[in-house]
């Protein structure tokens, strides 16, 4: 028997019977919930279910055990398999997005660098889409990854991302709207970050003052996910430090 698999599965009942009896769910509205999320399941769109509510709360969690900088959801448009990158991820020809210059700096716990980490830039077109996901734009736009350098430091040159909706046309979206909320995500830059010898470590860094930043649908946006940006000539400049947690075992 596994008994961590048990004890979460049998802790998950006892909460979610918790709240169907504390809000006298009826017979009738648990059937109406079988039948949505079979709905869900239906449209493909259980991952986008479960990310929207959960994730963030799994990462807060998860936060709290270690000393690494505040993390945030995947979401699901990261792709494996893209560009290494040296100076600029590849934009869209004709992109008319405002100039953006990524730096940052990876360190340990202890504020040693981390030279050689492998670092995960991805994010939104100037229209809110996702190259490799969404139709008409290749993976190879708006997404690459680079090695810090033996300072930890990275920097990468591409275009601001905007504020997207999530995909709202199917049950999800009805739950929400339901719900009394929008699907509106803020602008934001996607980091996940790789090194032997420490965790994995995903985030987004969020811009200070941007629409919905204090409104996110997904959740999970704490004030060290949200970074001023600064004004060099033409370009926005968006500086970011990561410390990552060494592995335990």
């Amino acid at each position: 028997m596994n008994e961590r698999l048990t004890k979460i599965v049998r802790d998950l009942i006892a909460a979610a019977g918790k709240v169907l009896a504390e809000n006298n769910v009826t017979r009738e509205e648990y059937r109406q919930g079988v039948h949505y999320l079979a709905k869900v399941q239906a449209d493909k769109e259980l991952p986008l279910l479960i990310d929207v509510f959960l994730e963030h709360l799994v990462i807060k969690a998860e936060d709290h055990r270690g000393h690494n900088s505040a993390q945030a959801i995947e979401g699901p448009y990261f792709i494996e398999e893209v560009p290494w990158v040296e100076s600029a991820l590849k934009t869209a020809p004709g992109d008319e997005g405002e100039p953006l210059i990524v730096r940052g700096t990876v360190k340990e716990p202890d504020g040693a660098t981390v030279k050689d980490a492998t670092v995960f830039v991805w994010h939104s077109t100037p229209d809110g889409a996702y190259g490799g996901i969404h139709e008409g734009i290749p993976s190879e736009f708006y997404r690459g990854r680079l090695k810090t350098g033996a300072d930890g430091k990275f920097e990468i040159a591409t275009t601001l991302p905007v504020p997207y909706t999530i995909p709202d046309k199917g049950p999800v979206g009805a739950l929400i709207t339901m719900m009394g909320h929008h699907t509106w995500r803020p602008a934001h830059v996607h980091f996940k970050v790789r090194k032997d010898g420490f965790r994995e470590f995903t985030t987004q860094a969020y811009f200070e003052g941007g629409k919905y930043v204090d409104d996110d649908v997904a959740g999970g946006i704490v004030d060290a996910l949200i970074f001023p940006i600064q004004q060099e000539g033409k370009n926005k400049v968006l500086n970011v430090d990561f410390v990552l947690d060494p592995k335990t075992s």
